[in-house]
């Protein structure tokens, strides 16, 4: 074939959805919802309530703020007043754990550090720790294990509000701190509550679309069964975990992507979307085309010895532009290739986006129905490299939701969103 030969991709792959696929998972999603505030048996998602509501209006003070969710950690006073939410100087470390293992009190302390300066006249703090962690009735939370080759002894099943309070001690800075525990997911939809962007919005969801991928959106806490009987009414937050909704058009593609993971049968959607995997997909995919005879042999070769693009090198490869990457100077250097592995790529960004937006019909309508506000836009807060860096990845998120909902949405990124819903969560949290 030519590089201007057109690529048919297999349809067995199933990176085409049609709008009525991406409907009846909107409806598969709004029933799994329903069986979670129940507390019913036979749903995918985890729907793990975060035990904070919308910030009341008249929410004010100066919070410490801690963000841990990747493999370093940053520490700000963030304050709250009537002209809205400031984020003061940001100081940054390594996450502790990431460059050599350590003890629990020492993980603890090193995280401490970044607040202690300013830990002598405030106590409350707001913490995102976006690792598997059950958040408690009290605010706190327990990590349930670490991810990222985080290595960190005794710090599994331990209280990461009450070890940072310890550490603080430590440091010579004594409380009691109220601390506030919560993961990047509802720390975004939390912040969306008091942006400007959202004026007069009448419902809010939070969305993580980066190297992994989960929602957040708030529920009548009186429908909620998995409440604990200490929260008292109002809308109160979920994490949904909503990275292994599985009840989605999936393909062969996928099939063998799972397989190959350590656990084949969590997090079907995360797999199918997020950045974490959408090279390990476009890799499997360049290497089943050479191998049908649909593209240069050459392909199956280059990805053998290149192994899955990052999602930066898609993006780039998508867009044309300059390489800068090993895949990017391997394709400049074959032209006879582009046209597939641009066919593939486009493809599974494509499919990536539409199932984004399947989910978030279902939660903007849940959202708008909530609020009782008919015509009210519902605020959709988006994080993620892939959400914002992936070409016409957001355009193709906003035309598919016009098609399959009603309800208008209202697109927004929120600057420092995990730092600023932190504080949000720590002076409005009750119950």
């Amino acid at each position: 074939m030519t590089a201007s030969d057109p690529v048919t991709l297999p349809p067995e792959w199933r990176l085409e959805v049609s709008d009525d696929d991406l409907r009846a998972m909107a409806a598969a999603l709004d029933e799994d919802i329903e069986r979670g505030l129940r507390d019913g048996a036979g749903r995918d998602l985890a729907l793990l309530p975060a035990y904070v509501g919308v910030p009341r209006p008249g929410a004010r003070g100066r919070v410490l703020c801690l963000d841990a969710g990747g493999t370093h950690v940053r520490g700000a006073v963030v304050a709250v007043d009537r002209a809205g939410v400031t984020v003061g100087e940001v100081r940054h470390a390594p996450l502790p754990g990431t460059r050599g293992a350590v003890e629990r009190d020492a993980f603890f302390v090193e995280l401490a550090r970044l607040l202690a300066p300013d830990a002598a006249r405030l106590r409350r703090i707001g913490f995102c720790f976006s690792y598997p962690a059950e958040v408690r009735p009290d605010g706190d939370a327990v990590l349930l294990r670490w991810t990222k080759e985080i290595r960190a002894a005794g710090v599994e099943g331990a209280r990461v509000g009450q070890g940072l309070g310890q550490g603080l001690a430590r440091l010579g800075r004594r409380g009691p701190f109220r601390v506030v525990v919560l993961n990047d997911t509802v720390t975004t939809l939390i912040a969306a509550t008091r942006d400007p962007q959202t004026a007069g919005c009448g419902g809010f969801v939070g969305l993580v679309v980066g190297t992994g991928t989960n929602m957040a959106c708030f529920e009548p806490a009186a429908r909620a069964k998995v409440r604990a009987p200490t929260w008292r009414g109002g809308p109160l937050a979920f994490n949904l975990e909503s990275g292994n909704f599985r009840r989605f058009p999936r393909g062969t593609l996928d099939e063998r992507l799972a397989a190959a993971t350590h656990d084949p049968d969590r997090q079907w959607l995360e797999k199918a979307v997020s950045g974490q995997y959408l090279g390990e997909l476009s890799h499997l995919a360049l290497r089943d085309l050479a191998a049908r005879g649909a593209a240069p042999a050459a392909l199956a070769q280059a990805a053998a010895s290149l192994g899955p693009p990052t999602s930066r090198a898609m993006s780039r490869l998508i867009a044309g532009a300059s390489p800068e990457s090993p895949w990017e100077e391997w394709v400049d250097a074959h032209p006879d290739t582009r046209a597939s592995v641009r066919a593939v790529m486009r493809a599974l960004v494509t499919r990536s986006a539409r199932l984004v937006a399947g989910g978030l019909a279902c939660l903007a309508s849940r959202a708008a129905a909530a609020a009782r506000r008919p015509g009210a836009e519902v605020a959709v807060a988006a994080e993620g490299s892939a959400f914002w860096g992936l070409p016409r990845y957001r355009d193709v998120v906003v035309e598919t939701l016009g098609r399959l909902t009603p309800t208008p949405v209202r697109l927004v990124r929120v600057a420092d969103a995990n730092l600023r819903g932190a504080a949000l969560a720590a002076l409005g949290r009750r119950g």
